[in-house]
Parts: structure tokens; sequence; C-alpha cells
């Protein structure tokens, strides 16, 4: 049984394509949503979505933090970053204090990034909105030790 050239030729185009496609996906951020002119941030700890209930943020100094908080706002997730940062990748690194993630596991305890990454899809400095993902191991400041781990970040939110 002979299989016309044609079909050789769109299968293996077919699967060369796939592989292609597959290997410029980052595995640790799930589907990206589209742009939405409604403020969005998503988060999963420890492999379980955050609840989000409320997102606020803030422009001090040139500083932004992104807030995004439960129903009951005792836990917390916190994106700080230069309000003139371009697209790309940056370590996220409490330690540097220039782009750093805060988790609030209650009312009067959190940990710090430490590492983590943080990349900026848009910041588009007329509108003020700001889309990104992000991952980051949360740790213990007096210990150094990863207590949760944030993975899957995403969010698109609108800046004063």
């Amino acid at each position: 049984m002979r299989i016309p050239l044609s079909l050789l030729c769109i299968f293996a185009i077919t699967i060369i394509s796939a592989s292609c496609q597959k290997e410029f996906e980052d595995p640790n951020i799930s589907v990206i949503p589209p742009a939405s002119s409604l403020d969005t941030f998503q988060v999963d700890i420890d492999g379980i979505a955050f609840p989000t209930y409320g997102i606020s943020s803030t422009n001090t100094l040139n500083i932004i933090n992104l807030l995004a908080s439960d129903v009951q706002s005792v836990k917390k997730v916190s994106i700080t970053i230069p309000a003139t940062i371009a697209a790309g990748s940056y370590p996220l690194d409490y330690q540097g204090m220039v782009y750093y993630g805060i988790y609030y596991f209650d009312a009067s305890n959190f940990l710090v990034s430490d590492p983590g990454i943080i990349t900026i899809i848009s910041n588009n400095t007329s509108t003020k909105r700001i889309r990104g993902t992000f991952d980051f191991n949360a740790t213990d400041l007096t210990t150094g030790t990863a207590i949760n781990f944030l993975t899957n970040g995403y969010f698109s939110v609108k800046y004063p």
C-alpha cells in the first residue's frame, strides 16, 4: 500500500508544528487570559487557586503595588514593581527590594519572594494598565525556608 506523498508531507508538517509549539510554552504558566478592561489577579498557592475577592493598586513614588485579598481581607498576595517597568522577565527577590512579592498568610504574618520571577507582558503607561505573570517561593524571612509556593500567577490591573 502506497501513501501519497502529499499526505506524508501534511503529516510531517503537523508533527513538526506541534513539537515546535510546545518548545516555546512556559511550563509554569497555564493559559494566560486575554486582556480585559476589568482588573484580574489570580494565583495558585501550593496548587490551590487563591480565592481573590478584592484587588487594589497604588502608585507611590513611581512604585506600583498590586494587592489581591481574600473575602475576609486576611490572606493577601502583593506584587511590588517600578511603575516604569518594561515588558520582559525580572527576578522577584525580596532582598533586592526592586521587584518582589509578599504572601500574607494571616493577619500578622507574611512570607517574602525568594526566589521568583515576574514577566511583564505589557505596561501601558498612558492607560496605566499592567499585565504580567509571576511565580515565587514564599520564604520565611528569618529562616530562609520556603513555606508556600505561588504559581500560575497572572494579573491585569489598572494603577493610579
